[in-house]
């Protein structure tokens, strides 16, 4: 989509995990080359975020460094608006292996009249796979340079919600595209991993067996 950009967090080694998890295999496929994939079927401009650009650049996609690093989310957030050519932006984590382009379709096509399309899960937002406008750029610049930064509970990606215009995406709206709520799943722990190879043989299983 020309109106849209896709932008992937891709900020580097993982603390939990202990590597780069963008570079994690499901089914023998990187994590990272599986979304870009995807990427490019809905998005003419895609940018990673990321702090070591250079693991990146065989994949001949456009690359920005956080213009403020050490902000984690929020910051790659606020790159990727600064950066993108277009009015919105569709952000992904590089650990999320199973997002759905019928759902961010889906997402895309509820935008226009928003700064923020976020799913919501069983009470829980799943900012790190939401629609962004420019029109947040201000408030999250607010809350960045906020007195207060030093806590980090200061720079939860929600915070600047209530100054922008939301639309939540409740479950029922998800289902239709991703009943299980697997676009949300990512890697922080070894098991997270084995489970995330679970669920792929069982969806190559399936398809296999109709």
């Amino acid at each position: 989509m020309g109106n849209i950009t896709g932008i992937i967090l891709a900020g580097g080694r993982s603390g939990r995990y202990g590597t780069n998890k963008a570079f994690v295999q499901i089914g023998g496929i990187r994590i990272i080359d599986q979304i870009t994939q995807i990427f490019r079927q809905i998005f003419q401009e895609t940018i990673i975020i990321t702090n070591t650009p250079r693991d990146y650049a065989y994949l001949n996609i456009k690359i920005a460094q956080d213009l403020i690093p050490g902000l984690g989310p929020l910051g790659g957030i606020y790159t990727g608006l600064t950066h993108a050519s277009n009015e919105r932006i569709f952000t992904t984590a590089c650990d999320m292996p199973f997002i759905k382009s019928e759902l961010i379709y889906y997402m895309i096509n509820l935008s226009e009249a928003y700064d923020v399309v976020v799913p919501k899960i069983q009470g829980g937002l799943q900012p790190l796979h939401a629609i962004y406008s420019k029109g947040c750029l201000p408030y999250i610049n607010e809350l960045i340079n906020s007195p207060r930064r030093i806590d980090k509970d200061n720079l939860r990606i929600s915070y600047f919600y209530n100054r922008v215009r939301v639309y939540y995406l409740v479950e029922h709206e998800i289902k239709p595209f991703d009943p299980d709520h697997l676009a949300f799943f990512n890697i922080n722990t070894q098991e997270d991993l084995e489970r995330a190879e679970e669920i792929y043989r069982k969806a190559c299983h399936g398809l296999k067996n109709p």
